[in-house]
């Protein structure tokens, strides 16, 4: 099973409160205190919940609360915990904005041992924007600056951290970052957090064994009341373990990042070696990992140049007033032995800033330069859109007895999906496919299973024998492993009789039966593309005469709103079962209708196509 990356769980971490008195602060009374928690909790709940002003309220009384009271840990926590609320809301650069606020407050009000706390924050925000190695020395960073201040209290969860940044890339190391921290902890808390993780990574490394020693801790931690942010994802794991793949994935739907659910859910597929699902899943996945970069993209952007500018103008402004306290101090000769040496940490640390910063830069600015490219791409593909939709018929028959509608929406410029239809007299050759993956190679692939039906429909083939057929071209030479579903049939406008071939698509609906509607039991092939020299089975009907055919692609039945829920293939049943047959167009724009109410507003996570056809007996009856 290839492990899924931890999910960096920006929960509200324990990290910055610190047990050590410093800066001999007197400790809050248990009024402060529990006024303080009042406060805290009040932030967490708006912290769960995503809302941006409420939290921002909550989070400033608590911080200000804290600075009346002079409790300086409890304060930068706060902060701390704003930086992580951007980063959840993808404001990475709002995130980056607050670091540098913290680190010139430190400055400021002469905190310099906070210091780690604002190197630990500038680890979070390469993490989420992927700078894994930046991360990691960030954190090493942190640890080398708690170690210089003889505060090992406070390491657990900074090995913790840098655990689950080299979970991928360097997991041996990941397992001693692990080690550390359950060594360090002296409380069962972070000692479930270590267990639940040190055991996702003994897995990852199919060391059974040792995967379940670490699970049997931590279920004994959690039977004492402790819970772990990661306990979620090692009961997958144990689920995967007892081939219980149905559990492993109603857990996996549980997860709230939408992103993390789709790695998990498609994991428990690979594990239980269905290569077709978890591929779809993958598909899904990428599709709402490249929307998400979109949206991430445009909101950092915009007005990058201007802050950078004034980031170095006030950096500029920091250096003249260091050097100035410098001459002065030297002036006065006064304690100039323990100033020099907190200057001498002040500049260590603007010095890691300014780097963070230059390479923060030197991001954005390649970002800028791959606006200007996507633009021009984008254009282009447009161009290819209208060329793609040119592909598929956009007028159908006009004959009597015969009703016949399709649409193809693509999710992007230009997709995956495809339909065709064919009318050779009495003889009606259709098909509905959709391409694993999006974009370009997609619509590249969509091209030629389209040439291909179109020639072997001439040939007046039967689907079994035009299925079989485009799978034999479509397999050879074709490395990037792409495949295609389509339902493939042929239907006798005179009496009504179908053929059809099913290469793993969704099972189409036929109405006129008791039920008002059901989907049709059909053969379980594979898709076309992925193996050669298949033989795929057809199969009949005797009659659709007068009885609605509906097919689709998956992009109907697995549209998602808001909050990844999905339409569904029930939902679509019991809308085809209600909605009286005035025509195949009638019928699908119904649907598009329904599925745009279901969506509520979210982006289309995927390419919808349609088609519907009825056959009258009417048809006959004016030969």
């Amino acid at each position: 099973m290839t492990t899924s990356r931890i999910p960096l769980t920006h929960a509200i971490v324990p990290m910055l409160l610190l047990t050590s008195g410093m800066c001999a602060m007197a400790a809050p009374t248990a009024e402060q205190q529990l006024r303080q928690q009042q406060l805290r909790d009040t932030m967490y709940y708006y912290f769960d919940t995503g809302i941006t002003d409420k939290f921002d309220e909550s989070n400033k009384a608590l911080m200000d609360y804290c600075l009346s009271i002079n409790d300086m840990d409890a304060y930068y926590n706060g902060w701390y915990n704003r930086i992580i609320f951007e980063l959840n809301q993808s404001n990475i650069f709002q995130a980056y904005k607050q670091a540098l606020a913290m680190s010139r407050d430190m400055r400021e009000k002469k905190q310099e041992d906070y210091y780690y706390v604002a190197t630990g924050a500038l680890g979070l925000i390469y993490a989420d924007c992927n700078n894994l190695e930046g991360a990691r020395q960030c954190f090493i960073d942190a640890v080398e600056q708690l170690t210089e201040q003889k505060k090992t209290d406070e390491l657990s969860p900074l090995y913790m951290d840098l655990a689950y940044i080299t979970f991928d890339k360097y997991p041996e190391e990941a397992l001693q970052w692990a080690d550390k921290a359950f060594l360090l902890s002296k409380d069962e808390s972070t000692m479930c957090d270590a267990s639940a993780f040190r055991g996702m990574l003994e897995f990852k490394q199919n060391n059974t064994k040792d995967f379940l020693e670490n699970y049997k801790k931590y279920k004994e931690l959690e039977a004492k009341g402790m819970t772990s942010i990661y306990g979620k994802y090692i009961e997958i794991y144990y689920a995967c373990y007892q081939h219980n793949y149905e559990r492993a994935r109603e857990l996996a739907y549980e997860i709230t990042s939408p992103l993390d659910r789709y790695e998990f859910v498609r994991n428990t597929y690979e594990h239980q070696g269905d290569s077709v699902r978890a591929y779809r899943v993958l598909r899904r996945q990428m599709e709402l990992t490249d929307s998400l970069n979109s949206i991430i993209l445009t909101d950092n952007l915009k007005g990058i140049s201007n802050e950078m500018e004034m980031a170095e103008v006030k950096q500029s402004e920091s250096r003249h007033r260091i050097i100035a306290l410098t001459i002065g101090i030297i002036a006065a000769m006064l304690m100039i032995l323990a100033l020099t040496y907190n200057i001498y940490n002040r500049r260590k640390f603007t010095k890691r800033l300014e780097q963070g910063h230059q390479k923060l830069q030197e991001a954005y600015d390649q970002l800028e330069e791959t606006t200007t490219v996507k633009e021009r791409i984008e254009s282009e593909l447009r161009i290819a859109r209208d060329i793609q939709m040119s592909m598929v018929p956009s007028r159908f028959p006009q004959r009597k007895g015969l009703d016949l509608f399709a649409s193809m929406t693509p999710a992007r410029e230009v997709g995956g999906d495809l339909y065709d239809y064919m009318l050779q007299g009495d003889r009606l050759y259709f098909c509905v496919g959709d391409v694993s993956g999006k974009g370009v190679p997609a619509s590249l692939f969509m091209a030629q299973a389209i040439r291909l039906f179109r020639a072997l429909a001439k040939q007046r083939l039967m689907p079994s024998q035009i299925t079989t057929r485009i799978n034999d071209e479509l397999t050879e030479n074709n490395e990037n492993g792409m495949f295609v579903t389509m339902f493939i049939a042929l239907a006798d406008l005179t009496n009504g009789h179908l053929w059809f071939c099913n290469a793993g698509h969704n099972p189409p609906v036929l109405g006129g039966d008791s039920l008002n509607g059901s989907f049709i039991n059909m053969e379980s092939n594979a898709p076309i593309g992925l193996w050669p020299g298949l033989e795929y089975v057809g199969e009949e009907i005797d009659s659709i005469m007068n009885r609605p055919l509906f097919v689709y692609t998956d992009g109907l039945n697995e549209a998602e709103n808001t909050q990844q829920q999905q339409f569904g293939d029930n939902h679509l049943l019991e809308i085809l079962q209600h909605t009286p047959f005035e025509s195949s167009e009638q019928v699908i724009n119904h649907l598009k209708y329904e599925v745009e109410r279901h969506r509520d507003g979210a982006v289309p996570n995927d390419d919808m196509t349609m088609l519907c056809l009825r056959i009258d007996k009417t048809l006959n009856d004016n030969q």
